[in-house]
């Protein structure tokens, strides 16, 4: 009796541990998927944010290309087209990141609308004023790095 109880507590010890042995390396590779999900979908919702900037970029470059060609009233439309996706997009979730400065750029509808009306060289300066704020919301930060070998001092000499 006392050996079927050791026995049958061995066995119960062997099923624990080769559970425990198969279970762990499973769960850290399924928390390892997790988390590269994790980072997949945040990298596919900032480029679809960046995608948006884009696309208003291409609508204001038409409105610029309509303007220098003095086709005043496709430029007029195209403008309003532009504030009218501006608006929604800024109202998405995964444009938050951007939305103070589509803010501003928002505000500056009236400027834009106005500049359009004079068919001057000032109205294609506001123009290109807010593709450059455009851009600037989708530009990679600066990277930094080392210095070139030749302009690094050399070690001081040691006597």
């Amino acid at each position: 009796m006392v050996r079927d109880t050791i026995k049958l507590i061995g066995t119960i010890i062997i099923v624990a541990v080769a559970f425990v042995a198969g279970y762990w390396p499973q769960r850290q590779k399924y928390l390892n998927a997790v988390e590269d999900l994790r980072v997949a979908d945040r990298q596919v919702t900032e480029a679809m944010a960046h995608q948006r900037i884009y696309l208003l970029e291409n609508l204001m470059l038409q409105v610029l290309d309509h303007t220098a060609h003095k086709e005043s009233e496709e430029a007029h439309t195209l403008a309003r087209q532009f504030f009218v996706v501006l608006r929604a997009d800024m109202a998405r979730p995964d444009m938050a990141k951007f939305r103070p400065a589509l803010q501003q750029i928002l505000d500056r509808a009236d400027i834009v609308e106005k500049a359009l009306d004079k068919e001057d060289a000032l109205s294609r300066d506001v123009l290109r004023e807010v593709m450059k704020q455009l851009a600037q919301l989708v530009a990679p930060p600066p990277e930094t790095s080392d210095p070139p070998a030749f302009l690094r001092t050399p070690p001081a000499p040691q006597d």
